[in-house]
């Protein structure tokens, strides 16, 4: 519950907010479940989005490899959370330059949401967008910590 929580937060933009729950999942997923449990990756998953939206780019890394390593080697309803690390993991890796990883990230992605759900799913059809914008989208450094989006419109 208390993920699911920050997880919204973090939809809404209340960037603060979700920071302070996620610190109690954190330590709520550590001490009931351990660190490589499949709860503790949903915590590093959603912070790594939460990263993310900060413009924090190495630690929403950080945070959304680990996930993805644990979900990965997960069973059943454990991967149900793997899809979306993966697709936040994928613009995380473009923007830090590496299109190729970035875009089969979100074919991988799109693999277990098609399988999951079908062609026509809006979860399957994020991917693809995901997948998309991806591939026309590249980043440079602006030197401050933040990038500039330069878009392929072609």
């Amino acid at each position: 519950m208390l993920l699911s929580v920050a997880d919204a937060a973090v939809g809404a933009e209340d960037l603060d907010l979700a920071s302070d729950l996620l610190q109690e999942a954190e330590q709520r997923a550590r001490d009931e479940f351990g660190t490589d449990s499949a709860m503790y990756a949903g915590v590093l998953a959603t912070r790594g989005r939460l990263h993310y939206h900060r413009g924090c780019f190495l630690d929403a890394l950080a945070d959304l490899e680990r996930a993805v390593r644990v979900l990965r080697a997960g069973h059943g309803v454990e991967r149900s959370q793997l899809p979306a690390a993966l697709v936040h993991l994928a613009h995380v890796t473009n923007i830090l330059g590496d299109k190729q990883t970035a875009v089969s990230l979100a074919r991988e992605a799109y693999e277990l949401d098609l399988k999951q759900f079908g062609p026509e799913h809006p979860e399957t059809l994020k991917d693809l967008e995901a997948i998309t914008v991806i591939k026309k989208t590249s980043y440079l450094p602006r030197g401050d910590g933040k990038y500039y989006a330069i878009t392929d419109e072609t």
